[in-house]
């Protein structure tokens, strides 16, 4: 049988070539099949182009949420480009059927679109991860009362444009999602007026990415869509030196405030009826009563609201206990100083090892605040993106794709962890101390910042005096002058450890990978605990001298000095001192 499909012509075009199948089958078996597939195909391409063929980012519906106290309903925005790659944003707002047009002008959109450090262009395993994590971290740009930017027409509300604010938000829902409020600022307060949502066109936004990034958009859509099985990269290799080099590194003492009670200012005050727990919220007083409930959250869903029928579970027994602490002095492409990089190990309540990394902080840029000011502090989401808001001025001045400051939650084999899901954090707030600007405190805070979940101290003493030297302070503390005396103490400890574990071990090594742990020991070089440093470290530590040695717990005063120790699959003992290394490798 032979079977033509007839092809459309026109007047200005030449007749196509018609194709013609033979098939053995049935009558009327390929015609259906033929159909079907080209139906399918139509489908797709329809879909596709409804998703992504409008590049016109003009006319753009506003969505309105109800205010208390105000009347005024959105009806479009649009988004103008302007000379040198700025763009002019003109929304229109109604109120009793009468519009007014608002602008904003020569606003530089580029800061609000994810864009990667020029510095992992050509890593496609970072490229995905840091424009997926830019693109699902929260970005609202306050464009203050008074910003040349803002026109506003005279009698607006009533209003002037001395007295009118406007943020524009990227949301943290995926591609295209942003969010628009107007806020009136008088004498009395501040109020606002206006809420609304649009839906950024996906072609004009893929364009606009591609773009920025000199990548395509196709290659990160399901990421920076969150397409259906998406898991945000969870199990990347992550390569911290592609990103910093580290320089130096020193031992943090680290206390975990789990039994004292927990704080909330602000925003955590007013989210605190999103959280979702089994007993009366007054019954949950301390860190670790938050932890051991696992709350939920309502879930933060398109187009920009909480949905209490949706709730978005936890599970902070992946943070439990907080092992061990650790301060590196790194330098970064995208900074001409050095910077500072911690590092906190902890361990879920199963044994498995965690390790959270944040890099590229600027020590002087860490406010000195009391605890029950700590959203005064450095108060930004995990990953790679700017504070959750942020004035458009301040914005202007530090560009997110050039910061060197970014965040990751990896496991015991140094994987990425899906710490939204896997967690239920999103978020890290960091201040120095309001009595000694050489400590630290460090909070974990919840999905959606509805709460924060736990409150570290590191006490970065060692670090500040060695890396920040003030004159006072050196002469006064002699402790950590390098000396011939030091390096000589500090090879005959390593000398007396390996002596020790040589001299220990006893079996034939049955583990096939090398074996990295962190020994204390004390002034006499007696090795006081031991750290494994993967989970391979704690499966295999009876078939190494440490299986009659005591595990340390946490990181203490246990010992005066800490080693880093390797067992080879052949017999092999390697030690070194611990400063310099990883704590996992």
């Amino acid at each position: 049988m032979t079977t033509t499909l007839p092809t459309p012509q026109s007047k200005n075009t030449q007749p196509v070539q018609t194709v013609e199948y033979v098939s053995n089958l049935p009558h009327g078996v390929i015609p259906c099949a033929l159909a079907a597939s080209v139906l399918s195909l139509s489908a797709i391409a329809g879909f596709v182009y409804l998703r992504y063929g409008n590049f016109n980012s003009t006319q753009i519906p506003l969505q309105t949420e109800s205010v208390q106290g105000s009347n005024l309903v959105g009806e479009n925005i649009s988004f103008y480009r302007a000379p040198n790659s700025l763009y002019n944003i003109e929304f229109e707002i109604s109120q009793n059927g009468q519009s007014t047009p608002i602008l904003l002008n020569n606003v530089d959109l580029r800061l609000m679109i994810p864009q990667i450090p020029a510095s992992i262009r050509g890593n496609q395993a970072l490229t995905q991860w840091f424009l997926t994590e830019r693109e699902f971290n929260r970005q609202r740009v306050i464009f203050s009362a008074g910003s040349p930017e803002i026109y506003l027409p005279d009698g607006f509300m009533g209003y002037s444009s001395e007295e009118i604010s406007i943020a524009v938000t990227n949301n943290c829902l995926g591609a295209g999602y942003w969010e628009l409020a107007v806020f009136a600022e008088t004498s009395e307060g501040k109020q606002k007026i206006y809420q609304g949502y649009f839906d950024f066109p996906k072609g004009a936004y893929s364009r606009l990415v591609s773009e920025l990034n000199g990548v395509s958009y196709w290659d990160h859509a399901p990421s920076m869509e969150a397409w259906p099985g998406f898991n945000f990269y969870s199990g990347m290799p992550f390569d911290l030196d592609a990103i910093r080099t580290a320089k130096r590194r020193y031992l943090v003492d680290a206390q975990d405030l789990k039994h004292e009670n927990i704080l909330a200012t602000n925003e955590q005050i007013s989210k605190a009826k999103l959280m979702v727990v089994n007993q009366p919220l007054e019954t949950i007083e301390t860190w670790e009563d938050l932890q051991q409930t696992n709350p939920k959250f309502q879930s933060f869903v398109p187009p920009g609201i909480y949905n209490p029928n949706k709730l978005w579970k936890t599970d902070y027994s992946q943070i439990s206990h907080l092992q061990s602490a650790t301060a590196k002095t790194i330098e970064s492409p995208l900074a001409n100083e050095e910077l500072l990089e911690l590092e906190l190990t902890l361990k879920s309540q199963s044994g498995k090892l965690r390790k959270f990394i944040v890099s590229g902080v600027d020590w002087h840029q860490i406010p000195q605040v009391s605890t029950d000011q700590y959203d005064r502090g450095i108060y930004i989401p995990i990953g790679f993106a700017p504070p959750f808001t942020d004035n458009y001025e301040q914005l202007k001045q530090n560009p997110p794709h050039k910061s060197p400051l970014f965040s990751v939650m990896l496991d015991g084999y140094n994987l990425a962890m899906n710490y939204r899901k896997d967690i239920g954090i999103n978020g890290l707030v960091m201040h120095r101390d309001i009595q000694n600007p050489h400590k630290l405190h460090f909070y974990f805070m919840s999905y959606e910042r509805i709460t924060l979940v736990s409150h570290y101290v590191l006490d970065l003493t060692q670090w500040v005096l060695m890396e920040h030297p003030e004159p006072e302070a050196m002469s006064a503390v002699k402790t950590f002058d390098y000396t011939p005396s030091m390096a000589l103490s500090q090879v005959d400890l390593n000398q007396k450890v390996y002596t020790q574990l040589d001299q220990a071990w006893q079996t034939n090594p049955q583990f096939k990978q090398r074996l990295t742990y962190r020994i204390f020991v004390d002034s006499q070089g007696v090795i006081t605990g031991y750290l494994p440093s993967s989970n391979e470290a704690q499966d295999w530590v009876d078939n190494t001298p440490l299986s009659d040695m005591s595990r340390a717990s946490e990181f203490d005063d246990r010992g005066v000095d800490s080693f880093r120790v390797v067992f080879t699959p052949r017999g092999g003992i390697e030690v070194s001192p611990w400063w310099g290394w990883d704590s996992q490798e």
